[in-house]
């Protein structure tokens, strides 16, 4: 009573409680975003009622709730779910990275499931044949060489071709509104880089294919339609989603981890032996080198300051077929809001690598998918030790001509979520 009468009464006393509480709830958990998937279910059915479609997808293709792509398209009255089409690492998403994944009959869909990283990369038209629709829904990480929008591209590519209209269920990218790393030099074009894009984009996988389409990047167009997301925005992190995550491949265990692949993912093409915790939750987060060299490479590499990047002492043995082997280097921790350029970042790291001699001039197959990677030459001028930020002002006019180009296919547009309008 004593409390009551100095504080107030008990029930203003709840009310401050309750707002307390309200406002250290995660914005995880206040927040939520509707999946495109989840706005077509709820909106947009009409699209594939009473037809015959094909379905691109993986393990993510999942709604909010959980339930498979697959099955909940299954749904929708008088769809026929003919044919499945899958990504690299398979529709489990477990095969490892630049595994082949093969094509075989799913008997409880009652439909073929059709490679797209195998002897083939692109539908072909006996495999659209009989399509009314092909829909294509995966988690892309917003990266250009993870190669899920190469298979975007090329299976809008082959619907254009063969007149079936294509869908995109539009999903939230990790890294957000992020622009960083050159535009891609088209003279590298591959799978692992398609498109003239920057080495992250700053796109929904949704607006991706509104720019591959109507920019001519495929030649002709398809008929496109993009199911958006309502509730997203731009300055959202993952967290403040409130959308679970489902690894993409094995590799990319947490959205986060986009942001470290982003960064540092390309030093594993170099052959130079180099320890990246690939395979464990460390993935991309660590880089380490067999002593001394990893020794070596701490010690300056702790010594540099890069902006948003802090460095702290990492060291593990690995266990390979040739023996235990003792590998020391450092765990990467990037301050998503201030840090620079996440590419510049693994510059800096692979100039430092040289100036330890780690870095031999690569093989040729090495040297060639380092290349296809970085979407560019420069890495022979870096182990020549030419300065890192020199051949970042060379990015700066065509990063200058695609952020113009990239707002004419923003769907979300700063705080201000999409009307969720089909388009």
């Amino acid at each position: 009573m004593a409390i009551a009468t100095h504080h107030g009464s008990l029930s203003e006393m709840k009310k401050v409680v309750w707002l307390l509480c309200l406002l250290l709830i995660p914005a995880a958990v206040r927040a939520k975003v509707e999946l495109g998937v989840d706005n077509f279910l709820h909106n947009y059915t009409s699209l594939v009622r009473d037809k015959r479609i094909g379905i691109i997808t993986n393990q993510t293709g999942r709604t909010g709730d959980g339930r498979s792509t697959l099955d909940a398209v299954r749904t929708v009255p008088g769809v026929t779910l003919a044919a499945i089409f899958t990504p690299e690492h398979g529709l489990q998403g477990t095969v490892n990275a630049g595994e082949k994944v093969l094509s075989y009959f799913d008997s409880a869909f009652n439909a073929p499931v059709y490679s797209l990283y195998g002897s083939r990369r692109k539908p072909s038209p006996a495999m659209l044949k009989g399509l009314d629709a092909l829909i294509f829904d995966i988690q892309d990480i917003g990266v250009r060489s993870y190669t899920f929008i190469s298979t975007l591209g090329l299976a809008m590519q082959s619907a254009g071709e063969n007149g079936v209209p294509f869908i995109v269920f539009d999903r939230p990218s990790p890294l957000g509104n992020r622009i960083d790393g050159n535009v891609l030099d088209t003279l590298y074009r591959s799978f692992v880089g398609r498109y003239p894009l920057p080495y992250v984009y700053g796109l929904t996988i949704g607006e991706l294919a509104r720019m591959i389409n109507e920019e001519g990047m495929n030649g002709a167009p398809c008929n496109l339609t993009i199911v958006p997301m309502r509730g997203w925005r731009r300055s959202m992190t993952w967290d403040q989603t409130g959308l679970s995550w489902t690894p993409p491949s094995p590799n990319i265990p947490f959205p986060s981890t986009a942001v470290y692949y982003a960064a540092f993912g390309a030093l594993g093409e170099l052959g130079i032996g180099g320890y990246q915790g690939i395979g464990t939750r460390d993935a991309f987060r660590v880089f380490a080198l067999p002593n001394p060299e990893g020794k070596n490479f701490a010690h300056l590499i702790l010594s540099r300051e890069i902006k948003g990047l802090r460095c702290i002492p990492f060291d593990t043995v690995v266990s390979r077929q040739s023996g235990s082997k003792a590998f020391t280097g450092v765990r990467f921790i990037l301050d998503e809001q201030s840090s620079g350029d996440l590419a510049i970042d693994g510059l800096e790291v692979l100039s430092m690598l040289t100036k330890i001699h780690a870095v031999s001039p690569p093989d040729s197959a090495h040297c060639a998918m380092f290349a296809k990677i970085a979407g560019a030459g420069y890495l022979m001028r870096i182990l020549n030790g030419e300065n890192v930020l020199d051949i970042e002002r060379e990015w700066t006019p065509a990063l200058i001509k695609y952020s113009a180009l990239r707002k004419r296919y923003l769907l979300y547009e700063g705080d201000h979520s999409d009307d969720g309008a089909a388009r």
